[in-house]
């Protein structure tokens, strides 16, 4: 960690990071991790949930790991 947060806790260093919007290709990688580890449909749905990512009942193409 930089010297430059020693002095600072999880938290506030947390309040210092930007918040920038996710991009479309950031949301969609972010989707298919989540579906890669999901047991179930209900379990991804929480998942896509819990990230604020859209669950859509359209099945989208399956993508090589």
């Amino acid at each position: 960690m930089s010297a430059v947060y020693d002095d600072l806790n999880p938290a506030q260093i947390a309040e210092r990071l930007a918040l920038d919007p996710p991009t479309p290709e950031t949301e969609a990688a972010a989707t298919r991790t989540v579906a890669r580890h999901a047991h179930g449909k209900e379990d991804l749905t929480l998942l896509l949930d819990a990230l604020g990512l859209p669950a859509t009942t359209t099945p989208s193409p399956t993508c090589s790991p």
